[in-house]
């Protein structure tokens, strides 16, 4: 993927959505067979952004932070450390930095 993009480009692929049981907690994950090539992973509402700056790629893994009811039920998110271990990834955050992060990025500033 890497020798794909040029110099600048910015590449996303997003983890897949859940289906929502009756509480709203996730029944079923659909994954992205894309985004689970690149990361190795299933993630729920994952998304995985690479970037390609003077020949180098960055790659970044976002994740979703649970909200209380689903730690209710299914307990705290997993660490980022987690998703670093497993993917090789070494810029994994939550979601809520995403805007952030993008906003940092060469590509995205006209």
């Amino acid at each position: 993927m890497a020798e794909k993009l040029a110099d600048g480009q910015l590449l996303l692929s997003f983890g897949g959505n859940d289906e929502l049981g009756v509480v709203g907690i996730p029944q079923r994950e659909k994954t992205d067979k894309n985004f689970y090539y690149l990361t190795g992973m299933s993630i729920a509402e994952g998304l995985l952004m690479l970037v390609k700056s003077h020949g180098a790629l960055q790659e970044y893994l976002f994740v979703k932070r649970r909200t209380a009811n689903e730690v209710f039920y299914l307990g705290r998110s997993l660490d980022p450390a987690y998703y670093r271990e497993r993917t090789g990834i070494q810029a994994v955050m939550y979601m809520d930095d995403f805007e952030d992060v993008l906003g940092t990025m060469p590509c995205s500033r006209s």
